[in-house]
């Protein structure tokens, strides 16, 4: 036989409010508008079953504590552990909140003038419910908006904000400005300093700053990266037959097609004239050997188009591993070796140097 439903005559409204109870902070739910009886009630839940809201309001940015109405410790977030220096130990949920406010007032954390009236102040608006708002100053020099307010269930929430860019003087924003800027400039000189103008890629002062990160890498994890010497084969022909102009071409052509023959995580750099050096981060001798020529076919395969002509370009490549406990320029020295016997041996060919 069908139940009958209770008629409703006014709309259902669903309000959250948060409260605090001994067993730690909840938000209640209710549910208005329903008639009496007959299966309408509010219900509630605590924040321990809410896992992601109670892990939001510990990811808080903001510094939060909210205590109970027995002024006892309900919640600390992690900003709030982070910024005073009281013991974890000591911010444990129901522990007396008192202790907590003068220890903190004791450090200085509260500004400057009476700890003790500081710390009275705190505990009197917890204690009465009384709303606050006010600024001060951490012994850092960060300005704070520090607001308390009663929650309507009963227990206090304490919020802290940091103003601090809003109360710079306009002079210091400016300066402010300025040091940033400064700073990005010098980076952008920086990076332009060991950049090759003309192809992009990492001159022999970036090279070396490449070889010094992965000389590092090579102390502590070991193993070999291997390290490879291209120098273009009949490149003076080039210049002289088609200019500087269209020899420039070329070494842009060919740093390109380098660049997409590497793997990610490669590095490629000018050594000086037509010589480039590209270092395989753990590539070891027979890996490099194979990167080696995957470059150098990536050229033989690859036409550079110039206004009067279109040119096929070639490299020797000398490759070697670069050990751990050696240094790059001995490395680079037997990749060198390899070149010199790549083109004695004819050119557009890779010949490997073992360590």
């Amino acid at each position: 036989m069908p139940v009958a439903t209770p008629e409703r005559t006014t709309p259902l409204q669903i309000t959250t409010d948060p409260e605090i109870a001994p067993s730690g902070p909840r938000l209640v739910e209710r549910l208005n508008g329903g008639p009496a009886g007959n299966g309408w009630s509010g219900h509630n839940f605590s924040l321990e079953t809410i896992p992601l809201l109670r892990e939001a309001l510990m990811l808080l940015p903001q510094p939060l504590m909210v205590t109970d109405p027995e002024m006892r410790l309900a919640l600390t977030n992690h900003a709030w552990q982070d910024t005073f220096p009281v013991a974890a130990a000591d911010m444990l949920p129901l522990a007396p909140v008192q202790p907590i406010i003068e220890r903190i007032a004791a450090s200085g954390e509260y500004g400057p003038g009476s700890s003790m009236r500081h710390a009275a102040f705190r505990k009197e608006a917890i204690r009465s419910g009384h709303r606050f708002q006010l600024e001060r100053q951490r012994p850092g020099g960060v300005h704070l908006l520090v607001a308390g307010c009663p929650m309507p269930g009963g227990g206090y929430l304490t919020l802290l904000t940091d103003i601090s860019a809003q109360r710079q003087s306009p002079d210091a924003l400016a300066l402010r400005k300025e040091l940033e800027a400064l700073r990005t400039a010098n980076r952008e000189l920086d990076r332009l300093a060991a950049t090759d103008p003309l192809l992009g890629i990492a001159n022999r002062r970036g090279l070396l700053r490449v070889a010094m990160a992965e000389a590092a890498r090579l102390g502590r994890e070991g193993g070999s990266c291997a390290l490879m010497l291209l120098d273009l084969d009949h490149f003076k022909a080039i210049n002289d037959r088609h200019g500087h102009a269209g020899g420039d071409l070329v070494l842009k052509a060919v740093a390109t097609t380098l660049r997409g023959a590497l793997r990610e995580g490669d590095h490629l750099a000018r050594h000086g004239g037509e010589e480039l050096v590209a270092l395989a981060p753990r590539a070891g001798a027979s890996q490099g050997h194979e990167i080696a020529e995957r470059l150098r076919e990536a050229l033989a395969h690859t036409p550079v188009a110039l206004p009067t002509a279109t040119l096929g370009v070639t490299a020797s490549v000398g490759v070697t591993a670069w050990q751990a406990g050696e240094g790059f320029e001995e490395a680079l020295m037997r990749a060198d070796q390899g070149l010199y016997l790549a083109k004695r041996a004819g050119r557009n060919r890779v010949v490997s140097v073992p360590a």
